[in-house]
């Protein structure tokens, strides 16, 4: 019997026992978690200007332009988004995006200077996902859309194929602004 258990043991055909921890220090694992990311995810708010560039899926550039991406922290531990970008008129038009708090971040984890938010499912079908590294008052930010593939025949596996990737070159410093050719050429 004995030979009989080692030699399940040794093909590996028995699950290893997990430890098992009590649900009290699982709320405290949760709990420090959800603060280290709120402290990282509050390490990327400010007012944000930058250059955003739209590729297509042929990776040509269709347009760009100069937007705002503003994160303000509010008191108890929530953050805003808004967005401003040109309006109609040529004014900035300001667009409400969303409300986040500590514990409750949605799709996004943060890792050091970096962040990721996503896969989302949009309305149009699309999924989005966002990359955004930081580097001092200057962050790289790329926002990757897919969408549904279809082949062209009945054989064919369903994919998601590339549709839209949009690059946004930004500072937090109010001093320079947004991060143009001229601007970059500062530094």
């Amino acid at each position: 019997m004995r030979a009989a258990l080692m030699i399940t043991l040794a093909r590996g055909l028995v699950a290893p026992r997990r430890a098992s921890i009590s649900g009290r220090r699982a709320l405290a694992l949760r709990a420090a978690f959800d603060d280290e990311q709120w402290s990282l995810y509050a390490s990327q708010s400010g007012r944000w200007e930058g250059i955003w560039t739209t590729y297509d899926d042929q990776g040509l550039e269709k347009m760009a332009h100069e937007g705002v991406w503003d994160v303000q922290l509010v008191p108890d531990d929530k953050a805003t988004h808004a967005l401003e970008v040109p309006g109609p008129g040529g004014g900035a038009r300001s667009i409400p995006v969303g409300t986040y708090e500590r514990g409750a971040l949605g799709r996004q984890t943060c890792a050091g200077a970096g962040m990721v938010c996503g896969p989302s499912l949009l309305r149009s079908g699309l999924v989005s996902t966002e990359l955004l590294l930081r580097h001092g008052a200057s962050r790289l930010r790329v926002t990757v859309q897919h969408a549904p593939a279809e082949g062209k025949d009945a054989s064919a596996e369903p994919a998601l194929l590339c549709y839209r990737c949009v690059v946004a070159r930004e500072r937090c410093d109010a001093a320079l602004g947004a991060p143009t050719r001229e601007v970059e050429q500062q530094r």
